[in-house]
Order: structure tokens, then C-alpha cells, then sequence
């Protein structure tokens, strides 16, 4: 009630209701005028139309009337659909738009996320053998930071230069945001973003908000039939950020977890510049200049943190909480960019506009961040302002968030425990009572732009990844393509496990309705049946009970007829016995002792592979031929898929890998650690395992840069194809046992 009265009031206020209200007085007074003449007139009556033409007087007047009602009407309807004006909503088309370049962001649900609410979606589903329903997100290029060197290079005297339509049409441009509550000011513009010696550069010029409104927050608005993504990011190439001519100021989302484990979810205003009264991520900004600039008016990573650690305070009202500024540096604990900034990404709805995702662990429950939230909206409420972009906040725990359901418009998440209606919190207990009893839960579809859906996949990635555990100081893991959708390795981690899974690579082609290879199909299963792991700590039992779900999987899935099938080789510490037990040719480190389980069969073969390529090579065939036409591969693929099928579990001669027959227990390897110690676990995609990931990278990239045949420094069964950038899949993570 109290929400709907300060419309009203707004709405009085506003210049098109005052407008409307005069005209209507004149067009009365004059009505009142010529009865009072009529009525006290003797003789002869003089009405005003003897001095007035009082029909086009009235017809005028009612002009004006209907002028400003249909001003009220449009104003009281245009931010509902302003947004859809500025940015496209059709995100199938958008991601078919720029699939030619840009690797998109995968978004699977699990099974028993709300899926019956979320199919509402209008976005298409991805075709996938893996249960959960599955999207593709209009967001690209994702590159991770954390645990790699992120340099900052910063050129203040480049500013930008909005392309020739948008300067033409500054002005149409600009009013596209009439309902939007905007002001100018400088931004940072990324102008370039680049793997180097190990290194991730970004460059960064200088831009205002205002060219972002006429570049990447109107690209859709079509102005004589045209719009700027039409000209200037019309695909089917995503521009690289060197050549973009959009403004393409650097933002950031994010999301932050309280104290007591929930994750922060904003419902944003109607009068924000895009997303308006969509969920949003704890935190979405741009990266403002006034909060990252140093003294000298240079960008670096602190300045970064400390601009992200600003937004948070603003958005999330942490200044009403008491003893605020006592307590803030307790609060945000160790928060930096090398530790919270986790990945780089770009927007395709906003033409490729370059964003930061973030994740904070503050050291405030839920209970005083939401009291602080409303007790700052009462306020701004009350001086009619806009100070943060929200206007009401849902906090969910770990394991809705592992529910929520999202797809590229939408969340579809459990509803707000603390609604701020009067009528809504007396019936709000009565009605979760109800749903406890009837064994339901309350949940609601959210409009969501893709941004704010991409940072939650993201979220939930770095999770797996152990990015947002400080005891992982870092983590990687990427196919032999350089991409993640072909990835046959995966990461897992958890508060009790934390796992490396090598998907065996098929060396027969897949069943014609898979939608994947058997080696991701086995690895995504894997991580799957990791969270339902029984309260077991036997190691035969624990690997046993990942084999006979991993098999049962696969007689339920396209595979069920391979000749090879899925299969997997297993990489697992568990937190609950400090115990790494290795099921498979993964390796792992401990000190300086490197343990790994090599197949004989294996070297055998890479031997007699390098022996028939150095002989290829003996006799004039070049490097380039042999990696394109690997005759060395081609004479022991028999035997490998031979040794493949028929040896897998085989107690005598065979190996270990999970996926068919039963698990032996002697091949299990088991290695107990002690707190304080430090761990790596990879597959064998590293030829020469190191203690950091730089330094496995640097090995691994020296080997295919010297010998990319593989039959010289490190012989193996397989060489680099070419357009590939390794020979296998990889994955490293290292952690410290607590």
C-alpha cells in the first residue's frame, strides 16, 4: 500500500499531470465564466462567445487535454517497454548472430531445479545426452583470471570516438532513455584483451556513460529502419574489442555470500538504463572512473577491487549497517582482485561489451544486510532517489542456488521470504506452512537480462572449480581445442571433495544421435554423481559406487551400444579422510614426488608410433605433413581400440577406468596428506607436472613448441593436430589440506 501511494504522489508531482490539471482548470473556468454571464445577465444576455469563438476555445482546450492525458498514459507505460526498444530479446537469433567466432557460455539445470516453472522459457533448449535441461547463454569469450597474471595497462590519453550514425543521431540515441534515470561521466573503455608470455593484458582507453547509451545500450534501437548493430556488430564475426567501434566500457556483476552461507539476489528498479524490474546478481555497475582511478589517474587492479568493493557498499546499503565504517575493513576480509575477480567476459546483447564477474564472502549474515537494504530504500523513498539499483533483495542458501533454475531470460528462483507489502508478511508464514505440509515449495519466475543469468552459471562454474575456496590457490582446465564445449576433462570441487576426471578420448565415431563425445558424457556424469556420494570413506566402496552409477548412465543413455563406450579415469581427494585415491592415469604431486600410473601398453606404443614418424622424417616427409596425416597413429589404432575394449579392468594386464566391468582393488592408489600440506592433482595432459600452473603451461608449451609431433622429448600414442593447441585436454588445481 505504502509502495503504491509514493506513485501516486510521484506521479502528482510530475510536470505531464500538472500540464493536464492546467488545462483542465482553463477549460472549467471558462465553462463556470459563461454560466455566471448567462445567469446574471438582465435583458438582453451576454454570453463569453459574444466576445470569444468559444468552440475553438473549447476545441483547443480538449487538444491540450488529450495532448497531455496521452503524455500521462505514455509515461506511466514507457519504462515497461523501453528496454525492449534498446536491446534485442530474441537471444536464440543473437546467439546464432555470433556463433562463427565466439565460444558461448553453457548453462545445464540440474534435475531437480524447478524445471516445470523454468520450461515456460521462450528460449530454445540445447539437444543433450546429459539429464537437466540445458541452454546456451549470449555470453562469450570467457576468459579466467584468477590464479593467472592479470596485467592492467592503462592509456588515459585514448579516448573514444562514437562512429558516424550515432553522432548523427545523438539525440534520437539519447532519448531512447527518457524513462531511465541517467548522468554522465567518464568510463573505462577495454581496448584490447591479450594472452602473452603467460600473462592476460588488458588495455583500457577512456570513454563517457553517455557513449554507451548511444553505442552498446541502444544497439537495437532502430532509427529510419537502421540500428548501430546493424552497422557496426551485425556478425556472423564478433569484432574483437581492438577493432569495436562501440564504446564498450568495462562492467562488472557479481555475487556475494553472507556470513551464514546465502547468496544475495536484487530486483532491480524501473528506472535503471537496462533491466529494468528484471533479478539481477548481488551487484551489476560499470566500472566508474571517480572510484578506480589513482591519484595520477591511472587504472590498476587495486583500483579495480577498490571500485567492485564500492559498488558493493552502495548496492547492498552496507553504510546503514552499524558501526559500518568501524568494521569494513572485517567485513570485506581479504578481498582483492587476485583473489575475487574470477573471470572476463563479454555481453553479446550489448555488442560484445566487455564485464567483469566477481565473487565476495562478506563477514555479515543475511538478517543485518537485509535490514540495512530496507532500512536504506525507506530512506531514499522518502527524498525520492535513486542510490542503489535495486528496490528489494532475495537471499537464498547453497542448496537453492543449486536448484534455481536459469535460462537466458530468465531465474527462476524460490520467492522473497521478507516481502515489504504489509499484507504479504502476515500471509507469507501462513502460505509456506502450507506448501511445508502439501511438500511444496515457493518459487517464481524472474525476468532476467543474460548478463545477470551468466554471472549465476558463472558462480556455480567457479564453485566446481574451487575458485571461491581459499585454501585452492588455483585451478584450470580447458580441452586440447582450446575451448570448453569439447572439453573431455572436468573439475570438481565441494566442501568434501575435490576431483579431477579424465574422460578417455573415443577412437570410433559416436552414436548418431550423441550430442557429445563418450569421454565428456562419462566426466560430466561423474561430476554429477559426486554430490550424492553415500556417507562412505572406503576407497574400493567410494570408487565401486562411482562405477556401477557411471555404468548404469550409460546402458540409460545413446552410448548404451558403443563398442568402447564412455569411460573415465578417476583423480579424487576427500576432505573427510585427508586421503587422494587415484583410479585411472591421472597424476598428482606431493612435494617434489610425482605419482602417476603409466599403461605399459601405452609406451609401448608411442614407441613404436615415434619409431615409424622419425623414419617419415628420415626420409624428406616434413613436420607438417605428419601432423596433418599421422601415419604413426594410424598404424597402432587397431591396437589401441583392441587394448581399449578388451582390457579395461582386467586383473591381469589390463588398467584401471571407470565405466565398464568392475573396479579391482589393487589397482586403486590411495595417499594419505596432513594438514598444511600442499596438493596438485592434473591429468596427464601435462607432460611434466610443476608447482604451479604457469609452470606446467610453460613445460607444456615448451614440449609442443620443440617437438609437436610428440616423439622425441615426450613420446605419446598421439600428436598435435593441427588447428588443436595441445595434444590432450588438461586440468591442474592446487590446494592446501585444512
Amino acid at each position: 500500500m505504502k509502495k503504491r501511494t509514493q506513485k501516486i504522489q510521484s506521479l502528482l508531482k510530475s510536470k505531464d499531470f500538472i500540464y493536464f490539471v492546467i488545462c483542465l482548470l482553463l477549460l472549467l473556468a471558462i465553462l463556470l465564466i459563461q454560466f455566471f454571464m448567462n445567469s446574471q445577465s438582465s435583458g438582453q444576455p451576454k454570453a463569453l462567445s459574444d466576445f470569444i469563438d468559444l468552440s475553438m476555445l473549447t476545441s483547443v482546450v480538449i487538444a491540450f487535454l488529450l495532448t497531455s492525458l496521452a503524455t500521462v498514459i505514455t509515461h506511466a507505460f514507457i519504462d515497461r517497454f523501453e528496454d525492449v526498444t534498446k536491446l534485442t530479446t530474441d537471444y536464440d537469433k543473437l546467439r546464432s548472430m555470433y556463433k562463427t567466432n565466439t565460444e558461448m557460455l553453457l548453462c545445464r539445470n540440474a534435475v531437480d531445479s524447478y524445471n516445470k516453472k523454468g520450461r515456460k522459457s521462450t528460449c530454445t533448449r540445447e539437444q543433450s545426452n546429459l539429464p537437466g535441461d540445458t541452454y546456451i547463454i549470449p555470453v562469450g569469450d570467457v576468459v579466467q583470471l584468477r590464479g593467472h597474471d592479470v596485467v592492467i595497462l592503462d592509456n588515459p590519453t585514448s579516448k573514444f570516438t562514437a562512429p558516424d550514425f550515432c553522432r548523427e543521431h545523438y539525440a534520437e540515441l539519447i532519448n531512447a532513455h527518457d524513462s531511465s534515470q541517467t548522468y554522465n561521466q567518464t568510463t573505462l573503455r577495454v581496448e584490447g584483451v591479450t594472452k602473452q608470455n603467460g600473462q592476460i593484458q588488458i588495455s583500457f582507453g577512456r570513454s563517457t556513460y553517455f557513449d554507451a547509451l548511444i553505442t552498446n545500450r541502444a544497439i537495437d534501437f532502430k532509427i529510419n529502419g537502421l540500428c548501430v548493430r546493424d552497422l557496426y556488430a551485425h556478425g556472423p564475426f564478433l569484432a574483437s574489442l581492438e577493432d569495436s567501434p562501440l564504446s564498450n566500457h568495462m562492467g562488472f556483476n557479481g555475487m556475494v555470500e553472507t556470513s551464514d552461507g546465502k547468496f544475495v539476489f536484487v530486483k532491480r528498479h524501473k528506472q535503471v538504463s537496462i533491466g529494468k524490474k528484471t533479478m539481477q546478481c548481488s551487484v551489476a555497475a560499470s566500472l566508474k572512473a571517480k572510484y578506480a582511478l589513482n591519484k595520477d589517474g591511472l587504472l590498476t587492479k587495486e583500483g579495480i577491487a577498490r571500485a567492485i568493493k564500492l559498488e558493493i557498499e552502495d548496492e547492498l546499503a552496507l553504510t546503514e549497517l552499524p558501526e559500518y565504517a568501524k568494521n569494513k575493513d572485517h567485513i570485506f576480509g581479504s578481498f582483492s582482485f587476485e583473489n575475487n575477480v574470477l573471470y572476463f567476459y563479454r555481453d553479446l546483447l550489448e555488442g560484445g561489451k566487455p564485464q567483469l564477474m566477481f565473487y565476495a564472502k562478506l563477514n555479515v549474515d543475511s538478517a543485518a544486510i537485509e535490514t540495512a537494504y530496507r532500512k536504506k530504500d525507506k530512506k531514499n523513498s522518502k527524498k525520492n532517489l535513486l542510490q542503489k539499483d535495486g528496490n528489494d533483495i532475495i537471499c537464498v542458501d547453497r542448496d537453492e542456488l543449486r536448484k534455481i533454475y536459469l535460462a537466458p531470460d530468465e531465474i527462476v528462483i524460490q520467492d522473497n521470504p521478507n516481502p515489504k507489502c504489509a499484507l504479504k508478511r502476515i500471509l507469507n508464514p501462513v502460505l509456506k506452512l502450507i506448501c511445508k505440509l502439501m511438500r511444496k515449495q515457493i518459487h517464481k519466475r524472474h525476468p532476467a537480462m543474460p548478463s545477470a543469468v551468466a554471472t549465476v552459471v558463472m558462480l556455480k562454474h567457479a564453485m566446481l572449480h574451487g575458485l571461491t575456496k581459499p585454501n585452492v590457490q588455483e585451478s584450470f582446465t580447458t580441452s586440447k581445442k582450446g575451448d570448453q564445449a569439447s572439453n573431455e576433462d572436468a573439475l570438481y570441487v565441494d566442501d568434501r571433495f575435490i576431483a579431477v576426471i579424465d574422460g578417455a578420448t573415443s577412437k570410433t565415431a559416436p552414436p548418431e544421435k550423441a550430442t557429445m563425445s563418450s569421454g565428456r558424457f562419462a566426466a560430466q556424469t561423474i561430476c554429477d554423481l559426486l554430490p550424492l556420494m553415500p556417507p562412505i570413506t572406503n576407497p574400493t566402496e567410494m570408487v565401486t559406487w562411482l562405477n556401477e552409477h557411471l555404468k548404469q548412465a550409460i546402458a540409460n543413455s545413446v552410448f548404451a551400444e558403443c563398442y568402447e563406450g564412455p569411460l573415465a579415469s578417476l583423480l579424487l581427494y576427500d576432505s573427510r579422510t585427508k586421503t587422494i585415491i587415484s583410479y585411472g592415469d591421472c597424476q598428482f604431486l606431493l612435494g617434489q614426488t610425482l605419482h602417476k600410473q603409466n599403461k605399459q601398453f601405452d609406451i609401448t606404443l608411442a614407441h613404436k608410433r615415434a619409431s615409424i614418424l622419425q623414419a617419415a622424417l628420415g626420409n624428406g616427409a616434413s613436420i607438417l605433413e605428419l601432423r596433418q596425416n599421422d601415419i604413426g597413429r594410424a598404424a597402432i589404432q587397431s591396437d589401441l581400440l583392441r587394448y581399449s575394449s578388451e582390457y579395461a579392468n582386467e586383473p591381469n594386464g589390463g588398467f584401471p577406468v571407470l565405466g565398464r566391468g568392475d573396479v579391482i582393488q589393487d589397482f586403486i592408489v590411495t595417499c594419505p596428506v596432513q594438514d598444511g600440506e600442499t596438493v596438485i592433482l592434473a591429468s596427464d595432459g601435462y607432460p611434466q607436472l610443476a608447482q604451479t600452473l604457469a609452470e606446467s603451461e610453460a613445460k607444456l608449451q615448451d614440449t609442443i613448441d620443440k617437438d609437436p609431433l610428440l616423439i622425441n622429448l615426450y613420446k605419446s600414442t598421439k600428436g598435435i593436430v593441427p588447428g588443436n593447441v595441445s595434444y590432450d585436454d588438461r586440468t591442474y588445481i592446487r590446494f592446501t589440506v585444512q
